[in-house]
Formats: C-alpha cells, sequence, structure tokens
C-alpha cells in the first residue's frame, strides 16, 4: 500500500485531547526508484519510509496527517506531507512512504540507510497521536 503523498498547508487551530496510537517509522532509505511502466528511462532518487501505525481506538476507525522528514537535522534531505487512508477501530496498517531525493545528494550519499522521523502527527479528529 503506497500512501497518498499530498502537499499541505495545515492549520490545527486548537486540538482536542490526545489520541492513542502505537506507530513506528522503519526501513529509512535512499535510492534510485524502481522503473514502472509510467516512469521515464531515469526513475529519480528518492527518499523512503515505512510507517506502522496501530489504531488504539476501540470504537472508531481513524485517518492520519503526518509530516516525515529525512536526514539530520543539521542537514534535511527531504520532507513530505502524508494524508492516510483510514485504519479500522484496534487495526494495524502499514504506509509506505516517499519523497524525492535530488540526484547531488545521492551522489554524496549513495544509497543506503538514511535517519528519518516524523515532526508532525494527528489523527482525523485533529488529535495529537500519542506513542510510541
Amino acid at each position: 500500500m503506497i500512501a497518498v503523498l499530498v502537499p499541505t498547508t495545515f492549520s490545527p487551530g486548537q486540538p482536542a485531547a490526545a489520541s492513542a496510537g502505537d506507530w513506528s517509522l522503519t526501513d529509512c532509505l535512499i535510492g534510485e526508484r524502481p522503473p514502472t511502466w509510467l516512469g521515464p528511462e531515469d526513475p529519480g532518487i528518492a527518499l523512503r519510509a515505512k510507517w506502522h501505525i496501530h489504531n488504539l481506538d476501540p470504537d472508531k476507525a481513524h485517518s492520519y496527517t503526518l509530516q516525515v522528514v529525512w536526514g539530520d537535522p543539521s542537514e534535511r534531505l527531504g520532507r513530505t506531507w502524508v494524508n492516510t487512508d483510514e485504519v479500522g477501530a484496534g487495526e494495524s496498517r502499514t504506509f509506505d512512504i516517499e519523497a524525492d531525493a535530488t540526484s547531488e545528494t545521492a551522489d554524496r550519499l549513495g544509497n543506503g540507510v538514511v535517519p528519518c522521523e516524523i515532526v508532525y502527527l494527528r489523527d482525523d479528529d485533529n488529535r495529537q497521536v500519542t506513542g510510541p
């Protein structure tokens, strides 16, 4: 499953109480995109991660908005906003997250593991998601 990547300007306003969820961000990588039947001959360089979420709300499905950044705080390699599909009450899902990286970044770093983190995470009720 690929998460829908949507550039967003988001005004959070006054959030409600925190939303409970167990989550993790793994497989933070930089590397060449695999070619697709739609893609150009040079598919480009991508930053990738996997986001795992367990919705701890026993009564309601939730979708989530998050911002993922790659690189150290002193040198950000890329960032993206993600709006996910709903995760059922008490269910878990994994979303593949991807953002563009520049070829100069890839030339300097090569393919492999890079640091990444979530800097913003709220559910569809505008509640900050607690966890992991």
